[in-house]
């Protein structure tokens, strides 16, 4: 790791110390011109950097509309403040750091907060719409069921006929033609001709 400059003023040793051991929270130091003057193992991990972001401007490293947020660092009181960096992969990631004014610069200490990763976000959006869509698929599905069996009336029991004109009793009671009780109870629709059995015993002429 470089470094340059008495950064830190009587503690300079034991927090360069911090900033390259520290795996876990993120610490690094920037100049005036916002570029990295020293940084620890856990900034490069969070960044998946292969090679020494010393010597860079932090804004390379930063996701599109961030460069707002450092050229706002004030340089005379400790700010809070959330980096919103490009990791190598291509992911965006979000440090929640306190900023701290040190000589012609600031020491910047944080940890990382929320992974956001912009594959994973647009393959849960595309999921969500597929689901939605689904959702929407199946309640019109739902619907149309339902006015199916709104429309489908079935007969069930025994039905009270007369044995000799074989119209059938209604639940109130009224006689009805059994072509009308069954197209009122299912929908079905009638079509008359004859059988051979009554061809034979009414219509003897036309039986050869």
């Amino acid at each position: 790791m470089s470094s340059s400059g008495d950064l830190f003023g009587p503690y300079r040793e034991q927090l360069l110390d911090f900033i390259e051991r520290r795996a876990g929270p993120v610490a690094l130091t920037l100049g005036p011109d916002l570029r990295i003057r020293a940084a620890n193992v856990s900034f490069r991990a969070a960044l998946d950097l292969s090679g020494d972001p010393v010597g860079r401007p932090l804004q390379e490293f930063m996701a599109p509309g961030g460069d707002d947020l450092l050229a706002s660092l004030p340089k005379d009181a400790t700010c809070a403040v959330r980096l919103n960096l490009e990791c190598a992969s291509g992911s965006v990631q979000s440090l929640d750091c306190a900023a701290y004014p040190v000589a012609e610069g600031w020491l910047l200490l944080g940890e990382r907060s929320v992974l956001t990763d912009g594959a994973i976000l647009k393959k849960m959006t595309a999921l969500g719409n597929e689901l939605m869509n689904a959702s929407r698929e199946l309640h019109q599905k739902n619907r149309d069921l339902q006015v199916a069996l709104d429309e489908v009336r079935t007969l069930r029991g025994i039905l009270p006929t007369c044995a000799y004109c074989k119209k059938i009793r209604d639940d109130k009671g009224v006689w009805k033609q059994m072509e009308s009780y069954i197209s009122e109870k299912s929908g079905a629709q009638f079509s008359h001709g004859y059988c051979p059995d009554c061809v034979k015993q009414h219509f003897p002429e036309y039986c050869d």
